[in-house]
């Protein structure tokens, strides 16, 4: 089921049964975070959803469960994850979420849940930028540091890297979006 390249974090989740890893969790069960996310993001039905650092596509899967118009692209660059979905049959593109093969304005929604920290701010909401058809929406799930006393949340031994709310906003204006919405829902 894995290769090498899965990460411990998502090995060890999977190997428990966790299909989804959501540390900060909007409901007790996986289905319930799933629509609650829906109900947030509020897909049109019909919606073509990129999700960028998919994890093992899980969250996809339920959103197309609660609504099965919704077509969802999962992008990973982790061999063990990619095979995970390859024999779940999830449809999934093995690439960096900063350089995604798919073609510019294809996706009504674009959301990276727990992820975005692998990555460059500017460069991930740049790619998202381009995927996103015009009117689209990037919904972004991470994790936020309340703490004002704290500049930065340190997640190196995931390789990932917590940001204030702040750094999403000043981010996204410089990419082209307006923000809607930012939320600290409890956990």
């Amino acid at each position: 089921m894995t290769k090498a390249h899965l990460s411990p974090v998502f090995e060890a989740f999977l190997r428990q049964g966790a299909g989804m890893f959501v540390a900060a969790r909007l409901a007790p069960t996986e289905r319930g975070h799933a629509e609650a996310y829906h109900l947030f993001m509020a897909p049109a039905p019909g919606s073509v959803i990129v999700d960028l650092g998919c994890g093992s596509g899980q969250c996809g899967e339920l959103l197309k469960e609660i609504d099965p118009s919704l077509e969802v692209i999962n992008v990973v660059n982790d061999a063990g994850l990619i095979d995970y979905m390859n024999g779940k049959g999830r449809v999934c593109v093995n690439a960096s979420f900063e350089d995604v093969p798919l073609p510019s304005k294809i996706a009504d929604y674009v959301m990276c849940n727990e992820a975005i920290g692998h990555g460059d701010l500017d460069n991930v909401l740049q790619e998202a930028y381009r995927l996103l058809k015009a009117g689209g929406v990037m919904v972004i799930k991470d994790f936020s540091i309340t703490d004002q006393e704290k500049e930065k949340l340190d997640l190196h031994a995931w390789r990932y890297q917590a940001r204030q709310p702040s750094e999403f906003v000043a981010a996204a204006y410089r990419n082209g979006f307006s923000v809607q919405t930012l939320l600290h829902p409890p956990m």
